[in-house]
């Protein structure tokens, strides 16, 4: 009897122990799993995560949040290399380049418009004393209309010119023509000398007459070098010959005049002397020389 009771007290210690034990051999495991959970849980998470971005990507996935815009950064670096550039255009509006080395000035050629106005004045010039105006065709190459006048009156011409450069700034001129002289009317007075009755001493004196100069048709050479002051003025010295075609025919008018009263008693030798000097004078033609300068546009 006591023996059973004794065995009865053990046998429900026994089982009021067992499960304590029980519980606390299983507590480990639940703080270990925990951890477990969380990490399974963070996995879940991210794996949400990628694939809402993947979802985005694909077009596919749930709508990201405001803060994870993807595309926000993107926008942040084109601001990034935006601002680079207004600097790079504000160096180039004022005329800098930042980090470079600025090059040497290149000299380049005043460019114009073909057209040049020029002056001509000498004696016998090909069109007088003139007022020009040339057309520039090619650099090198003109062709020219002229108004002028000298001892054969008012002249009229059209030619053309060709430059052979030698230099940048000067070289050889040639020219051609084609003038008409219009002709004139006037006196001509050359310087002559006088010995008076019973003396064997001259005394100088001016004859004058009056003529009448035909109009004439020539053709004019000439020949030269010029010189470019700058891009817009141009000097030239010229050598020239006028060839006669047609008219230029002098006749001369009434007696023969002086500056001093005297009476002539070699008359007619006198006037076939005169006549034949005062017509190289006024007639057209021949050689001549002259300067000229020209306003190119």
């Amino acid at each position: 009897m006591t023996a059973a009771l004794t065995y009865a007290v053990a046998a429900a210690l026994l089982l009021s122990i067992l499960p304590a034990t029980a519980a606390l051999a299983e507590a480990p495991e639940r703080q270990e799993q925990a951890p477990r959970k969380h990490e399974a849980a963070g996995e879940k998470k991210q794996m949400k995560g990628e694939g809402d971005v993947e979802g985005e990507g694909e077009g596919e996935g749930e709508a990201p949040a405001p803060h994870k815009h993807p595309s926000h950064p993107k926008h942040e670096k084109s601001h990034e290399h935006a601002k680079p550039n207004a600097k790079t255009h504000q160096g180039h509006a004022k005329g800098k380049h930042p980090g470079t080395t600025q090059p040497a000035p290149v000299v380049v050629k005043t460019e114009h418009l073909p057209l040049a106005v020029g002056i001509d004045g000498g004696s016998e010039a090909t069109y007088g004393n003139a007022l020009t105006l040339t057309y520039f065709p090619w650099e090198d190459l003109g062709f020219t209309i002229a108004a002028g006048y000298n001892n054969s009156g008012v002249k009229l011409g059209a030619g053309a010119e060709v430059l052979l450069p030698l230099h940048q700034s000067f070289g050889l001129r040639f020219l051609g023509a084609f003038v008409e002289s219009l002709g004139k009317k006037g006196e001509v007075s050359l310087d002559a000398s006088f010995i008076p009755a019973n003396s064997t001493t001259a005394e100088p004196i001016v004859a004058t007459k009056r003529y009448e100069l035909t109009p004439a048709t020539m053709l004019s050479a000439a020949a030269g070098g010029y010189f470019n002051l700058d891009a817009s003025i141009r000097f030239a010295l010229m050598l020239d010959y006028n060839y006669v075609l047609s008219g230029n025919q002098v006749t001369f008018e009434g007696k023969t005049s002086y500056d001093k009263q005297v009476q002539v008693t070699n008359g007619p030798d006198f006037g076939t002397q005169f006549n034949d000097k005062a017509q190289s004078v006024v007639k057209a033609g021949g050689f001549g020389a002259y300067m000229g300068v020209q306003f190119l546009f």
